[in-house]
């Protein structure tokens, strides 16, 4: 009898310990998902372009001045055209893009450090149904600038989730506006936002990918005016 009961209560134990291992996985997706800075401990990407060793830091400075000023779809960007005002909205979704439109991208520039920071807005819309339906991300990108070599990073990640019928503030769930799934906090608090984790994972997935065109975008934008102030 002993012997049955040891025999019970390890096998209770292994089943609870598989199950809280699985919990805690899924705990960690999200932040699986996205790169989060240790030291910081925010959501961070970055990546350093190497360019031609003649290229000197004053030139480069001045290309990404140009980056930030003259290409606007790279800053106010969006997963889809879908309007939700043609599907029974009440009209303030225009309203509302207007408060994220995103016209003087470039923000702070040090000609002396050879920093500057940038903003981007991103449209997120997701579907009549489930946790997601609009959300801005408005996030920082930094730039640092040195001879032949250029940082870029994304971080300072900020959402705002809008009902898509009146386009009002909305939480992602439930009847109070508060906790990891509210309307407007960090990209870090709402990695802790365990529901409809099928659509967040679809959106963080998005979000990566969105964030690593801006970086490619960059490092086109560099290396083909690079080649074009060769010609002149």
């Amino acid at each position: 009898m002993k012997n049955f009961l040891a025999i019970k209560f390890t096998s209770l134990a292994k089943v609870c310990f598989s199950f809280l291992t699985i919990l805690s996985a899924t705990d960690l997706n999200g932040q699986e998902q996205l790169p989060i800075d240790t030291s910081t401990k925010k959501v961070v990407f970055k990546e350093i372009i190497e360019l031609d060793t003649a290229l000197k830091a004053d030139a480069i400075y001045s290309l990404v001045k140009e980056w930030f000023s003259t290409n606007s779809k790279t800053f106010n960007r969006s997963n889809s055209e879908k309007n939700f005002d043609l599907i029974g909205g009440t009209g303030n979704s225009a309203q509302v893009d207007q408060l994220y439109k995103n016209d003087q991208p470039l923000k702070l520039e040090d000609a002396d450090a050879k920093k500057i920071i940038g903003k981007v807005v991103m449209k997120y819309t997701g579907g009549k149904m489930g946790c997601i339906r609009v959300l801005y991300i408005e996030s920082d990108i930094k730039v640092a600038v040195k001879d032949a070599k250029t940082k870029i990073e994304i971080t300072n990640i900020n959402y705002t989730h809008y009902n898509q019928t009146n386009f009002k503030q909305s939480q992602f769930y439930g009847l109070k506006d508060n906790g990891p799934c509210n309307s407007k906090n960090t990209i870090e608090n709402l990695l802790n936002c365990e529901r409809c984790k099928g659509e967040f994972e679809k959106f963080y997935d998005f979000l990566k990918t969105d964030s690593a065109k801006i970086i490619e975008d960059l490092k086109t934008f560099l290396r083909d005016n690079k080649k074009k102030e060769d010609k002149w």
